[in-house]
């Protein structure tokens, strides 16, 4: 359990480290360069492709394997504390409106927020399950 929680911490804090720096990226380069929809799908392949790496490399380094709630569990605390972290970021820091902030999330207006999200829970528990076989 106490490696479930450390492990959820780090994924979630990683997740998020890796996810601002591609957003000042993406809004500093590729938005100017390539046009905000262009450049926030980029964006977004890149971090669904960091945070399965992320995900990968807690996998590889906790052997013997755990079960696949184990790294769900890790996934779900991660979302949590990628999801603290942003929402300290956007709400307190930048004092972004609630409204435009939860816009976000709001798949039917084309945000990927949420699909990123999902592929952050299921990361560690499809790779774990697969490293044991």
């Amino acid at each position: 359990m106490h490696r479930t929680i450390h492990d959820g911490l780090i994924y979630g804090t990683v997740g998020f480290s890796a996810g601002f720096v591609l957003g000042v990226l993406r809004e500093v380069s590729l938005i100017p360069m390539l046009g905000a929809e262009l450049g926030r799908l980029i964006e977004f392949a890149v971090a669904t492709i960091a945070i399965v790496a992320v995900g990968w490399w807690l996998v590889a380094r906790r052997r013997p394997a755990r079960s696949f709630w184990s790294w769900f569990g890790v996934g779900l605390l991660g979302v949590a504390t990628l999801l603290l972290l942003e929402s300290a970021l956007a709400l307190l820091v930048l004092d972004m409106p609630l409204g435009a902030y939860l816009a976000e999330f709001d798949v039917r207006q084309g945000a990927l927020f949420p699909i990123g999200l999902l592929v952050m829970v299921l990361a560690p528990a499809i790779l774990g399950a697969s490293a044991r076989h």
